[in-house]
């Protein structure tokens, strides 16, 4: 006995058709411009479909495939209600005679006249200039000292590091800049500052170590008087005069301090803790406080040449 063939309803069309190639295929041409525009290679014939559908459902099918055209799907599409959409129908597609011809006056060299680009002024960059001048002129004020000679000072940024403050909101991070200043001839300055910006952390305390400028006592504009010992929190700095030609032998920190001082003789001991801050503002400390041997010879009551046993021209050293 042969099989009979399986016959589906029309209620179960709707489910049926979203399971085979027809629908798949039909929501393409409809979504699609290009596939709309390429040439059928396989037509949908009664033939194709007989296996799958009844009779009436093959002619309802077939009858709404010859209604609706190929270029349906292009009225199909969503129109644009935005501000930016086009108020025409108009295929953008195609070269218009009359719109897209070229103007009279214009050289036929194949590209279009550009318009020129515009040239903006970088406010910016003459707006920070503008601010470190007004910053140097009330540096000026402030200090007493001429511009020019602020202008020349040598800056050097020592300890750069990364610092955190816990607040009840969380943590806040910022750049701490340590910066020492000098103008090599017996001035010295240290300055601090710590911002979210590591730009703006290092122009305070570049301003700050100009503000904090003092002057350091310097035997024959080289070296200094005796043997300082300065103690900063564990940090203890032993600094030693030395003869001429000696050099200066001592850290990284020490030697750049003794460049924007104009030391140019010194030997220099840390000893204990080697903190990179407190090895700066104890060299600082040492420089400003030293004594020299008027002073000395006024707290003994005696004269320099008994304070510094130098005698008939003899040479210190």
């Amino acid at each position: 006995m042969p099989t009979p063939t399986r016959v589906r309803s029309l209620t179960g069309s709707l489910v049926f058709h979203m399971n085979t190639y027809l629908p798949r295929l039909r929501k393409q041409h409809l979504s699609t411009t290009a596939l709309l525009l390429k040439p059928e290679t396989k037509p949908i014939t009664r033939e194709t479909l007989q296996p799958f559908y009844q009779q009436e459902q093959i002619s309802a099918l077939l009858d709404v495939e010859n209604d609706i055209s190929r270029t349906a799907p292009l009225r199909w599409k969503p129109r644009r209600r935005d501000s930016f959409s086009l108020p025409y129908f108009t295929d953008l597609s195609r070269v218009d005679p009359f719109l897209d011809s070229t103007p009279s006056g214009v050289p036929k060299s194949g590209r279009w006249p550009s318009q020129p680009v515009p040239k903006m002024e970088d406010t910016q960059f003459q707006q920070g200039e503008e601010d470190d001048e007004n910053k140097i002129k009330d540096l000026s004020r402030l200090t007493g000292l001429p511009i020019p000679y602020l202008q020349s000072l040598k800056i050097r940024e020592l300890v750069t590091h990364r610092v955190t403050n816990q607040t009840r909101l969380g943590k806040i991070a910022k750049q701490y800049v340590l910066t020492i200043a000098g103008d090599g001839n017996g001035m010295i300055g240290i300055g601090e500052a710590s911002s979210t910006s590591g730009e703006l952390a290092s122009r305070l305390s570049q301003y700050q170590a100009i503000k904090n400028l003092r002057p350091i006592v310097r035997y024959e504009d080289r070296t200094i008087h005796g043997n300082v010992k300065v103690k900063m929190g564990a940090v203890e700095v032993l600094l030693m005069s030395r003869p001429p030609g000696f050099g200066v032998r001592c850290s990284q920190y020490i030697f750049e301090i003794c460049r924007c001082a104009g030391i140019s003789d010194l030997a220099a001991r840390v000893e204990r803790s080697r903190n990179p801050m407190n090895v700066i503002k104890a060299t600082v400390q040492a420089l400003t406080a030293q004594k020299t041997p008027d002073a000395i010879a006024k707290g003994r009551g005696k004269k320099i040449v008994d304070v510094r046993k130098a005698y008939y021209g003899r040479g210190v050293y």
